[in-house]
């Protein structure tokens, strides 16, 4: 999986590259942008710094008839933001985690460099290995939920929303996938339409509306894949045609599952957790070979005793900052986050001494470690109480 463990810089959108917009902008100019440059996801970055991201679907979502005089704040998140050096796998993480479909990149000092999208991801995901052996089955959405060609568009938007997806196969009377439907094509031939957001007039057109088939607005032929061809091809047909998921037929061309961007994502640290815990190392550019060998040892040793201490640790990152110069020597500051299914532990420390700041930060990580155990025992004890209590009154 080492394509994973490549910086984010080094597929990140630059931020000289990146649509933004700022605080104040009226969300009418925000979702033009959106739609112009065919981007799904918008930072508001106000004197260098991101401040929110307004999503493409949120603006629609927010249902304002009349948006000219909107403020962005009204719809727009709390940005998740990562660091240049950050590994890709630590963004697929942090997407899945927030839900968010792209990550602001910034600086130490909250300087923002650059954007991260799933589609960036899936981009680069084209180039594993691992992911040519997995097959779209093991990671398809099954049952598949479809919908009849002559159901209407609002059916189609209320199963969507009931089930949290944003795509439907369309079939015919004979199940045959016929198409795909997805949030995009109601929100560009219906509900802009309606709400006349952004500045393209359709008069004179005929809009189609809330009752009308689905078919009227389906995409047809849609791409589709079978269920033994593997995550690289799904991967590729993605990026080629630049769309979100696709999905998965049988011989008969019905449709037995759909497979999107998430689907493949959420795969990806699966398949490196099998792989034991996850160590990254960074800054040590300037780490001279000798000492950094040592530093590796120790590492792998401290992994070892945090492991056999606590099994649910997935990950390891250690972060080496080199500062403060005094004649031939630099102090150094090492920070270290242990991540499992359940939270982030974090500590620091510096010295003179590298090794030592390594040392005295790990002492610090077992004392935390150690709380940790503690605190979750106690509640495991008050619930093992209020479960008897409970038990006895029943």
């Amino acid at each position: 999986m080492e394509v994973f463990e490549r910086p984010v810089e080094e597929i990140m959108t630059p931020a000289e590259e990146v649509i933004t917009a700022e605080p104040g902008e009226p969300l009418s100019k925000i979702f033009s942008k959106l739609e112009r440059h065919g981007v799904k996801e918008i930072p508001i970055v106000d004197d260098g710094k991101v401040v929110g991201m307004i999503s493409y679907y949120d603006v629609v979502d927010a249902h304002v008839a009349d948006v000219s005089n909107v403020k962005p704040e009204t719809v727009m998140m709390k940005p998740e933001t990562i660091t240049p050096d950050a590994l890709i796998v630590e963004a697929i993480t942090a997407m899945l985690d927030s839900g968010l479909r792209a990550l602001s990149v910034v600086e130490e000092d909250g300087e923002f460099v650059g954007l991260v999208t799933e589609y960036d991801i899936i981009d680069v995901a084209r180039e594993s290995d691992e992911l040519a052996k997995i097959d779209a089955r093991e990671v398809m959405s099954t049952p598949v939920i479809t919908i009849h060609e002559n159901d209407t568009i609002a059916k189609a938007r209320a199963i969507m929303r009931d089930n949290g997806i944003s795509r439907l196969p369309v079939v015919n009377d004979a199940n045959k996938l016929r198409g795909i439907v997805t949030t995009t094509d109601i929100i560009r031939e219906v509900i802009k339409p309606i709400t006349r957001l952004g500045k393209m007039d359709r008069k004179g057109e005929k809009v189609p509306a809330f009752g009308h088939p689905v078919k009227n607005i389906m995409s047809s032929p849609c791409v589709r894949a079978e269920p033994d061809e593997t995550l690289v091809d799904l991967c590729e047909k993605i990026v080629e045609n630049g769309i979100r998921g696709m999905p998965i037929v049988n011989k008969f061309e019905e449709p037995i599952g759909v497979v999107t961007r998430r689907d493949i994502l959420r795969k990806i640290p699966e398949l490196m957790r099998k792989r034991g815990v996850f160590v990254s190392l960074k800054g040590v550019d300037d780490v001279d070979d000798f000492t950094l060998v040592i530093l590796r040892k120790s590492i792998a040793a401290a992994v070892q005793k945090l492991a056999s201490m606590r099994p649910s640790i997935e990950a390891v990152e250690v972060h080496i900052k080199r500062y403060h110069e005094e004649g031939n020597r630099h102090k150094y500051s090492v920070r270290i986050h242990v991540k499992d299914a359940r939270n982030v532990i974090s500590v620091k420390d510096h010295d003179w001494d590298l090794i030592t700041a390594f040392k005295n930060a790990i002492r610090h990580l077992v004392r935390e470690i150690l709380g940790e155990e503690e605190k979750e025992e106690t509640v495991r004890r008050k619930e093992a109480v209020k479960a008897k209590i409970k038990s006895r009154t029943s």
